[in-house]
């Protein structure tokens, strides 16, 4: 069982078509720092086990079925690679580490806004959080992270004024921002001609480019439509109802006392002996509003051993190579087969 292996620092499973979910015995493996199940069709979440693996510096998901929310993985300081492209996560931002060095939560179902936290990754290298559902103000200072290079927030419904004067990092090469909700101008720093440096801003409401943006008003108005997150309509109902409902008893206790002042001046004039009822207070506990908090393609392997991470070292091996090492595919190395064929390992 691979779960026994208590020195297994790699485990890399990509380009299968494993199913089921992600197995939570993975939790028992101390020492791991690369787990990859990359394109396969693994569905349901990612166990909170994952979050137990203090060594862990790339987690790479991306391409399977999964779903729900990320579990919170600020625990995994040493975490550098999240890759989460192409399932149906969501819809708040994953709560992370900040030495992260590439994040892609491409191809997803977040919404809400991405917190303010990212702005402070200062190792954060590649952010691609492109196609999802997010709202709320884009975060100017992710165009000018330390080490950004790589930065992709196009197809969500970001919204906020850009200036000219903004700053960007020098070694971008690659900044998409179109497809928002973005006005203003494009920040200078984007516009210099680089032949380094890929650009793309269509389809918002830039002054830049009039053929290629929509009309002001089109990004306004979508921004009003979307710049109150579905979790905050929720509890604006019972604010309304707690107004209404507060006006209403106010009218009530309005009416009582006019009535109770026309009573003592009947009972005055006439003196009648009528025993005066108990009053009664009409009170409503209102529910305070709680503000939901509002949770920022990477070749993982490679490009983390090349920033210096230090990450067990791996290759391809000959097939003479595997026949020695699993005594010719013997039984005894089986450890299970699929539609693609049988999978086996060996101790090196």
């Amino acid at each position: 069982q691979l779960s026994s292996l208590k020195s297994l620092q790699t485990v890399i499973l990509d380009n299968n078509q494993f199913t089921g979910q992600v197995p939570g015995w993975l939790g028992s493996l101390p020492v791991l720092a690369v787990l990859s199940l990359k394109n396969n069709s693994l569905s349901g979440i990612i166990p909170n086990s994952v979050t137990t693996l203090q060594a862990l510096r790339v987690l790479a998901l991306s391409r399977n079925n999964l779903s729900g929310e990320v579990p919170d993985l600020s625990s995994l300081t040493n975490l550098q690679v999240l890759d989460l492209e192409d399932n149906s996560f969501g819809p708040h931002f994953p709560t992370l580490a900040p030495k992260l060095v590439s994040l892609v939560l491409r191809k997803n179902r977040f919404r809400f806004g991405i917190p303010a936290e990212i702005g402070s990754y200062y190792q954060l290298q590649k952010l691609d959080i492109s196609l999802n559902e997010f709202v709320g103000p884009f975060l100017p200072s992710l165009l000018s992270l330390p080490s950004i290079n790589y930065l992709d927030v196009s197809e969500n419904k970001f919204t906020g004024k850009l200036f000219q004067n903004m700053s960007c990092n020098d070694e971008l090469t690659l900044v998409n921002l179109s497809s928002n909700l973005l006005v203003g101008d494009l920040p200078t720093c984007l516009q210099l001609d680089s032949e380094s440096r890929v650009v793309l801003y269509a389809k918002n409401c830039f002054s830049n480019d009039n053929d290629q943006q929509h009309p002001s008003d089109l990004c306004h108005n979508e921004a009003l439509a979307v710049n109150i997150p579905l979790h905050e309509q929720k509890h604006s109902r019972p604010i309304a109802k707690a107004v209404l409902t507060s006006g209403t008893v106010g009218g009530m206790v309005g009416a009582i006392a006019v009535l109770w002042v026309g009573f003592l001046v009947i009972r005055r004039v006439y003196k009648p002996s009528i025993k005066t009822p108990p009053t009664r207070s009409i009170t409503e506990r209102v529910s305070p509003v709680n503000t939901a908090k509002l949770l920022s393609d990477a070749r993982y392997i490679s490009e983390t051993m090349k920033l210096g991470a230090s990450l067990p070292a791996y290759r391809t091996y000959a097939l003479e190579e595997l026949k020695e090492a699993t005594n010719n595919f013997h039984a005894s190395s089986l450890i299970g087969e699929g539609s693609s064929g049988q999978v086996q390992f060996s101790y090196s």
